[in-house]
């Protein structure tokens, strides 16, 4: 009678340790699907087309504000001028601490 009660334990253990490892390997294949999924995803963000001027590519006029608020308006037409142009935000604290910078280069 032990005997049986001995191998019943054991059936039982080894039908729960199989269910067990069943579920590891089934956790194991959706997470490996998952960060495929994921991994194409982080591709697709980061891999964005290169929008940067090539050589003899052509920037239409634009408006633009200037520190003071004013309009002024920029066209490309008389290549004898150059532009350099400083792109900022009033919420930007980086920005602003440069801004005294700029107007020392300005003088």
């Amino acid at each position: 009678m032990e005997g049986i009660v001995v191998d019943v334990k054991k059936n039982y253990l080894h039908i729960i340790s199989s269910i067990f490892i069943v579920l590891l390997v089934i956790i194991t294949i959706l997470l490996t699907i998952q960060n495929y999924k994921l991994k194409s995803i982080i591709n697709d963000l980061t891999n964005l087309p290169d929008l940067s001027l090539k050589s003899a590519d052509m920037v239409e006029d634009f408006q633009a504000l200037t520190l003071s608020g004013d309009t002024v308006n920029i066209s490309f037409t008389d290549s004898s001028i150059s532009y350099l142009f400083f792109v900022l935000t009033t919420s930007c604290p980086h920005c602003i601490n440069n801004l005294k910078y700029l107007d020392i280069i300005a003088e």
